[in-house]
């Protein structure tokens, strides 16, 4: 294998305007020029960049390379997650239009879909060169699935009569082939021919027979697959069972011969495509999510596993298929590093016969060994300074307080703080810990590359992220946890003194109830009885039952919420401020996600959140006309109409939007027309005229209204303009086209939405929505896109469906963390959705707002206190147990903060040097 530097040089360009900017551009380029000289002397490598810094990009850049070079004679594979099968196809396909020259461009071919099985890929593999695809999508589970194809499953069924043993099945099978392959269409005297003819040329007898396929039936590696007549012994049974005749008795009978023969066929089938993929050689494998690797007995890591003939052990059917592999993950420090070690041992299951890695196999295995020692050496350090550091008390840090540890332990580093042996034995293990990480730094830095985000924002110097916690959601300026007041105190009492009872019991045992109650009253009588209704896994101990005493507590606090429902749901210290700073954003115009994985949260939020909108928008139209809010409420109404029907108003604005739309590129007079009618769409709505249509009867309305600007000091005609930018130069036509579905299909007047406190239906407004593990797939996917635009919904509430690899970060930059989470990479995840490249913060150059509410005194601020420990031990003590018991976490909320400055200076730093 040699490097293609001069392909990268020479037909790539990352920077693609308001999406890559140059500087992010560069490093991407370097990256990918980087991995592809590692690549060169060694089997694989791991990108790990941060959240949101353009993997993707880099990834095909490096697949395009190599699938370029070798100028279609084999074809480079990308294996993505199940839930990112439609996100990698369409960003190849940007990447192609956006970032590849000529003729690279036009030569480069690849599927727009992931293939889910095993027969479809080595279908594309096998294609001729004049239409094979240079790369490949597939899912994680693509190989391990079951084999459902038909085609393929009669070309089995044929090759074990082939040997003759029954011939009596071989003549009766075609009769009953239509019922047995579940195939009504399936006509006796096409069987027939396709048992007398060899499966490479099944193709012509099928188009005879008048069925339409756009490729050969059975791939050319399947046929070439060798099975032993000893392997066919399942199914050689199972067609046993075929009846030779019909009779009284004939559906039943079919019914247990098709059972039998799919329970054959799926226990043989992975051999044989083993045996099939022995004789495909591919350059490169790219796998997405690659941190799933690190438990050798997952589906996806068998893939990759070697046989062994001694164990009678059946190898993977990727082992030793690729010359090269390149792994990608945002967390590889989440892993232990054990776990990382098992990650990158699947290197070892490359193909070592053609081009390999200088040294071979021999001088791999070694380094390997090397690396190992080496950070079992740093954890190993890490895990005695951690053990030491939680034998620090608040009385050691002299006169520093817990919240100046950061001054503290710089005064320390100076020699200016006093020491006693508990702080002598932390700087000595902190010293032995700093050389041990450095060392694995060493021996680890060939394998994993990881760079992480600038803390500033491009082109200035405003702090790239502003955290703001607690009770900041609120009161900016505020200090410490959202507080608890009036009839709110009773239940969180009764809480506290419940959760007491499961700490002082015996085993690993979690207050989920009290989880809930931190989230909102509504999540507390789903999590009461131990139901986690949250849309993750969340690792842990027992979840407490509520027996005994324990019963009591919970029993007296659902009286509580009971007494006046809404009135108390309302008064939710978390739950409201949320609420409040949602109406807040949306009244200065800008974007809202709010992450909650209680779903019963998520109802809650939407509906006061809509509630509470739908009162502001005639409140403001009110207070900016200086009438009453019925009669602002229908001069809203009589504007809408006019901007509706043929009119002045309704000309200058489109007259404007099309000068808009017009004067960054040009479309068909069609999709014109639709942009045109989907930004008049939400001109018209109450939400945006109350807010930003002016009061007077001046001349241009539309146009001063379009002028105003939001809390990021954007104009709303700016933000149109880049939807229309966004449209004609940057998205692909495949994008342009879902996004017009999506906004058209956007409801932009009022719905209904369940109320399962009253049992009823609520009105709900378009400005909120909510997504979470009830939201149908393909209303999942319009909201997202919608939400990525100008337009609604203004809030979107979500839980963890949306956490992972989606972009919500054209035109949010604001983010509520509502329900917080004791793993704090799963809360760098669902930040990393705004904080992206190409996103709203950089063009406002403003910082993004992470909020991160918690109520004070209650499991919340434990929470909050255990993952900012958490947070900071995570890259130096690799894969630390997240263990969430009461006890445990009651020790980890007291203990002493690792300070920032210490926790830089022992994390591995693996980025890419900067040339000078």
């Amino acid at each position: 294998m040699t490097a293609w530097q001069y392909f990268m040089s020479q037909a790539v360009d990352l920077h693609v305007e308001d999406r890559i900017d140059a500087t992010s551009a560069k490093r991407q380029r370097r990256t990918a020029i980087e991995i592809l000289n590692r690549l060169t002397d060694q089997p694989g490598i791991v990108l790990a960049d941060e959240v949101g810094m353009g993997k993707t990009f880099v990834a095909l850049a490096v697949a395009c390379s190599v699938a370029l070079q070798r100028d279609r004679e084999v074809a480079v594979v990308v294996m993505v997650p199940p839930s990112l099968k439609e996100k990698w196809p369409r960003d190849f396909d940007v990447f192609r239009q956006r970032c590849l020259r000529s003729p690279a461009r036009e030569n480069l071919r690849a599927p727009r879909w992931a293939v889910e099985n095993g027969v479809d890929l080595l279908k594309l593999l096998d294609d001729p060169p004049e239409r094979r695809n240079h790369i490949i999508f597939a899912t994680h589970g693509a190989l391990s699935r079951g084999l459902t194809d038909k085609w393929v499953k009669l070309a089995l069924i044929r090759r074990a009569l082939s040997y003759g043993r029954l011939p009596e099945v071989r003549r009766a099978f075609p009769r009953f082939a239509a019922n047995l392959l579940r195939d009504r269409l399936l006509e006796t005297a096409t069987v027939e021919r396709l048992f007398d003819t060899a499966p490479a040329k099944w193709r012509t007898v099928l188009e005879e027979a008048g069925h339409k396929l756009e490729d050969d039936p059975v791939p050319d590696a399947l046929i070439d697959g060798y099975l032993k007549p000893e392997d066919l012994a399942g199914v050689f049974s199972a067609l046993e069972q075929v009846p030779l005749r019909s009779s009284k008795s004939i559906e039943e009978r079919l019914l247990n011969a098709r059972r039998a023969l799919n329970d054959a066929i799926r226990d043989v089938w992975h051999l044989w495509l083993r045996s099939a993929c022995e004789r495909v050689e591919l350059p490169l494998l790219i796998l997405d999510e690659a941190h799933h690797l690190k438990n050798p007995s997952t589906r996806l890591a068998k893939l990759f596993v070697e046989g062994d003939a001694d164990a009678q052990l059946m190898g993977g059917p990727l082992a030793g298929v690729f010359q090269r592999m390149m792994f990608l993950t945002a967390t590889p420090f989440q892993l232990g590093h054990y776990e990382l070690m098992r990650v990158l041992e699947r290197f070892q299951n490359i193909s070592w016969a053609t081009s390999p890695p200088t040294g071979g196999r021999a001088v791999f295995d070694e380094r390997l060994r090397s690396l190992q020692q080496r950070l079992d050496e740093g954890q190993r350090c890490a895990a005695g300074l951690e053990q030491a550091w939680a034998r620090l008390r608040p009385e050691h840090l002299g006169a520093f307080s817990t919240g100046q540890v950061d001054a503290w332990w710089s005064a320390l580093e100076k020699g200016e703080a006093p020491t006693d042996d508990r702080v002598k034995d932390v700087r000595t293990r902190f010293s032995e810990t700093r050389e041990a990480m450095r060392a694995a730094e060493t021996e680890l830095r060939p394998w994993v590359l990881r760079h992480l985000k600038p803390r500033q924002l491009p082109d200035c110097d405003v702090t790239r992220r502003r955290i703001l916690d607690g009770a900041q959601l609120r009161d900016e300026g505020a200090q410490g946890g959202l507080e608890i007041t009036g009839d709110a105190m009773l239940p969180f009492l009764l809480a506290a003194r419940a959760q007491a009872m499961v700490a002082a019991s015996e085993g690993r045992t979690r207050a989920l109830f009290a989880e809930g109650l931190a989230s909102s009253f509504e999540a507390f009588r789903d999590t009461r009885n131990g139901v986690d209704s949250r849309d993750e896994d969340v690792p842990g101990g027992e979840v407490a039952a509520p027996r005994g005493d324990l019963a009591w507590y919970l029993d007296w606090i659902d009286h509580a919420l009971h007494r006046d429902e809404e009135k108390i749901a309302l008064q939710h210290p978390k739950l409201s401020a949320t609420v409040d700073r949602a109406l807040d954003l949306w009244a200065r115009g800008e974007k809202v996600l709010i992450f909650c994985f209680y779903r019963a949260t998520g109802r809650a939020l939407e509906r006061n959140i809509s509630a509470r909108l739908d009162a502001a928008i005639n409140r403001f139209a009110a207070e900016r006309t200086g009438v009453s809010e019925e009669e602002a409420a229908s001069r809203l109404a009589r504007v809408g109409d006019r901007l509706n029907d043929e009119g002045p108003l309704r000309r200058e604005a489109d007259e404007l939007l099309m000068g808009l739309l017009r004067g960054v590129g040009e479309l068909d007079g069609v999709t014109e027309g639709q942009v045109v009618d989907v930004m008049r769409r939400f001109l018209r709505t109450p939400s945006f005229l109350a807010r930003f249509y002016p009061v007077d009867d001046g001349p241009n309305p539309i146009a001063r209204a379009l002028a105003a600007k939001d809390a990021s000091g954007i104009r709303l005609d700016d933000k149109l303009r880049a939807f229309c930018s966004m449209l004609t130069n940057r998205a692909t036509e495949d994008e342009r086209g879902r996004y017009l579905e999506a906004l058209d299909r956007i409801q932009t007047g009022e719905r209904y939405g369940r109320d399962d406190d009253n049992h009823g239906k609520v009105r709900l407004l378009p400005n909120v929505r909510l997504a979470n593990g009830e939201t149908a797939q393909d209303t999942r996917q319009r909201l997202l896109l919608s939400f990525n635009t100008p337009f609604f919904p203004e809030v979107l509430v979500a839980s963890s469906v949306l956490a992972e690899g989606v972009d919500l970060h054209l035109h949010c930059r604001h983010i509520i963390h509502h329900d917080l989470c004791w793993n704090p990479s799963t809360l760098e995840q669902r930040t990393g959705r705004v904080d992206r490249l190409g996103a709203k913060a950089e063009k406002a150059h403003q910082s993004i707002q992470v909020y991160q509410p918690y109520v004070a005194a209650t499991q919340d601020e434990k929470m909050f206190r255990v993952v900012r420990d958490r947070e900071r031990w995570f890259q130096v003590v690799m894969g630390e147990e997240y263990a969430i018991d009461e006890a445990t976490t009651d020790a980890l909320a007291e203990r002493i903060p690792l300070p920032e400055m210490a926790a830089r200076d022992l994390a591995l730093r693996l980025e890419l040097k900067p040339r000078h």
